[in-house]
């Protein structure tokens, strides 16, 4: 029974590129779909000149007595009409508003590589508690052994009972701090289930393609950035559509009247054509806020590209500033940590050291080692991170 459990738990567990394909099904993602989808009917909308309008009327008819052979101008009148642009502006609005659909499909990558990076964080968070657990039942295995030396220290009488409480109570605190890392991998495991909606919340760890983080890749198109340039093509064709629409759109108009035909005349036809003149502000006024929405539109655009370059130069000075940390703390500290560890270890186990000198050895080493996995998560955080900064690929 319990190992059908822990197969159907394992069958749960999502391999990272099946989690990347997964991202596709997320609700805000399904959102801005939707966005785009209106958008695009949107378009079409702003390119049409609108229906031809049907009129009928009956004109002229005596108030008296309703009939329609008692005067010559009395009538049915049926009548058609229909706008006509003279330039292609309707399309330029078309055009506009594609543009923008088209900016909402940037939106809608960059949404998804923002999951991208949650996954990768999330997955990288993973891998540090993976490895604390990992370091911390070993240093709990070492410090039982080190109790069970203590016994026998403490039965022929070499320590006292204080030295035998405070090594329990050290065996108690790493017990505690395993029962901690489990609960705080439980709650990265939910925070993927999110990443991913899917009910399978396990992220199997030995999936992910760690070395990717250290590829140099050729900046990508940042789905970001060509958001602003899209934004910025539909307010030019906002403002070649608001320029074209100083020459008026024309109505044209046609109807035809059925008469009685009591002065021998016949039916009437009419003909009419109309058009706005623009006289008022409105026209101009919205040509001039189309040029400042496109110049706004610019400067965010020029704004984030300085900004994005600022912020590669100062990932690039963190990367650096934790690899020499790193290097330092593997080549030299953590080796004294283990000499010192294993030396205090042995003058302990023949009375030569005391337990304080024991705990401290194995305390300073824990933290050393908890430091580095903590020290590799910053660094691997901030190798995505500038990943995602440039605009490349996340995944392979």
């Amino acid at each position: 029974m319990l190992w059908i459990l822990f197969f159907s738990f394992e069958v749960k567990a999502y391999t990272f590129s099946e989690a990347i394909r997964a991202v596709a099904d997320h609700q805000e993602i399904k959102i801005i779909e939707q966005k785009v989808r209106s958008l695009n009917q949107e378009s079409k909308i702003k390119g049409s000149w609108g229906d031809p309008k049907l009129k009928l009327a009956a004109k002229n008819f005596p108030k008296d007595s309703l009939k329609d052979d008692e005067t010559p101008m009395t009538g049915i009148e049926v009548g058609l009409s229909q706008k006509i642009s003279l330039t292609n502006r309707y399309g330029d609005l078309k055009n506009s508003v594609k543009a923008m659909a088209e900016a909402k499909e940037y939106d809608k990558q960059q949404i998804k590589r923002s999951l991208y990076l949650s996954l990768w964080q999330l997955a990288i968070e993973k891998k540090r508690i993976i490895k604390d657990e990992k370091l911390t039942k070993e240093n709990l295995d070492w410090i039982s052994k080190m109790l069970s030396v203590s016994q026998k220290l403490y039965s022929n009488g070499t320590i006292g009972q204080q030295a035998l409480l405070e090594i329990k109570i050290r065996k108690s605190e790493l017990e505690s701090l395993i029962d901690e890392l489990k609960l705080e991998r439980s709650e990265v495991n939910r925070r993927l289930a999110y990443i991913y909606s899917k009910k399978a919340q396990n992220l199997d760890i030995s999936s992910v393609p760690w070395s990717y983080l250290n590829k140099e890749h050729l900046k990508s198109l940042d789905p970001k950035e060509l958001r602003f340039k899209k934004g910025i093509e539909s307010k030019e064709y906002l403002i070649k559509a608001h320029k074209k629409s100083l020459l008026s759109d024309v109505t044209f108009s046609l109807a035809y009247t059925k008469r009685s035909d009591i002065d021998n005349r016949g039916d009437f036809i009419t003909a009419s054509i109309s058009f706005p003149l623009p006289f008022s502000d409105e026209k101009h006024s919205k040509i001039e806020s189309a040029v400042i929405q496109k110049d706004v539109a610019y400067r965010q655009m020029q704004n984030y590209k300085g900004q994005r370059s600022r912020d590669i130069q100062v990932l690039d000075t963190r990367i650096s500033k934790i690899n020499n940390t790193l290097k330092k703390l593997k080549e030299k500290t953590i080796a004294f940590a283990k000499s010192s560890r294993d030396i205090s270890a042995k003058s302990y186990q023949v009375g030569k050291t005391s337990y304080l000198e024991l705990l401290n050895a194995e305390l300073k080493l824990q933290n050393l080692l908890m430091k580095k996995n903590l020290l590799e998560a910053k660094l691997q955080n901030n190798l995505v991170h500038k990943k995602y900064v440039r605009g490349d690929s996340l995944y392979e």
